[in-house]
């Protein structure tokens, strides 16, 4: 799809979100920060435009993310839709979030669903898709779409959409960081978002017991594939001694893919149904959505996940062991 196009479609949502009224959005579960800063900045321009708007919610709510607006008012919401409700889908791939939480929907339950996401393997599930596989984060192509149809972005947006940005580009350290990256950044602080403050409430306002944690998660780290493969794990045993949320082992496979030497790191995380869901991160030039999509999960060439099914951890790392080959998944 040519950029031009892309223009024409965000025209085509600024003028769905300015003449409807009934909104419904939503996001992945165990949310990232783009995920919440998207569904955040989106969330702040409809209630500033006095739109009925909703956010399906069924979650715990991020410790990282807790001090973005109205972050702290989230609560278990599933939203009544009917034939005049916009659903929004923000940062999923696929449409399973939407499938599970409107299990027998159909086209009469709804009046339409707009798909806004960065995936490039993104099924295009919406009515309406704006996939843009080249932006950082989702909450890129929400500014975008803001600036291109001249809707002003306040600082509570703004906050958001650093938040997504800063997150989504590992910092400004992936490969999808680019020039039109960082130039958004500054404009963002221009408006008065504090690099500083967004730092210290993602990156440095970890719960104490996170130190108990990554003591256990380092004590189980293990390597194979002569030292480029690194892995470890978290229990759901762990997580309740130690009073901490889920979101508290998510940064940990960023401290194993930083040992040199290593092309692929992983975490596998126990779910509360004792399957694992696998995060993926490369340290190289290692593509981990590509093994991400073997497992039927996805993500992006430099952090992607997948869920495995199977109650054994064991398995589960043999699983991973076999399918990663080096030369395979090399990006192209």
């Amino acid at each position: 799809m040519k950029i031009t196009n892309y223009k024409n479609i965000s025209k085509k949502i600024v003028q769905i979100l300015k003449t409807e009224d009934k909104f419904v959005l939503f996001i992945h579960k165990y949310p990232d920060g783009d995920a919440m800063g998207s569904l955040l900045a989106l969330f702040c321009l409809l209630k500033k435009w006095r739109k009925n708007v909703e956010i399906a919610w069924d979650d715990e709510i991020p410790y990282q993310y807790i001090r973005l607006p109205y972050a702290n008012n989230l609560k278990k919401n599933h939203p009544q839709i009917n034939s005049k409700t916009i659903l929004i889908s923000l940062d999923n791939s696929t449409n399973n979030m939407i499938n599970s939480l409107y299990p027998n929907l159909n086209s009469d339950n709804y009046k339409m669903i707009i798909n806004i996401d960065h995936h490039y393997k993104n099924t295009k599930f919406g009515d309406i898709n704006l996939i843009i596989p080249e932006a950082a984060s989702v909450t890129q192509i929400l500014y975008d779409i803001f600036k291109e149809n001249k809707i002003k972005i306040d600082i509570e947006m703004a906050e958001c959409i650093y938040t997504g940005l800063v997150t989504d580009s590992g910092r400004f350290q992936y490969i999808n960081t680019t020039v039109h990256s960082h130039l958004i950044a500054a404009d963002l602080i221009s408006m008065g978002v504090n690099p500083n403050k967004i730092f210290k409430s993602t990156y440095e306002n970890k719960p104490k017991a996170t130190l108990n944690l990554h003591e256990l998660m380092i004590k189980r780290t293990k390597t194979s594939k002569g030292g480029s493969l690194i892995y470890s794990h978290v229990l759901q045993d762990d997580l309740k001694k130690l009073n901490l949320q889920y979101s508290a082992s998510t940064e940990f496979v960023d401290v194993i893919r930083a040992i040199e030497n290593v092309k692929l790191a992983a975490v596998f995380k126990q779910q509360k149904d004792g399957t694992y869901r696998v995060s993926l991160r490369s340290s190289s030039d290692i593509d981990v959505s590509k093994i991400a999509n073997k497992f039927g999960g996805g993500g992006h060439p430099m952090a992607a996940g997948y869920l495995c099914r199977v109650k054994k951890l064991n398995e589960c790392i043999k699983h991973l062991e076999d399918e990663f080959i080096i030369d395979n998944y090399k990006f192209i």
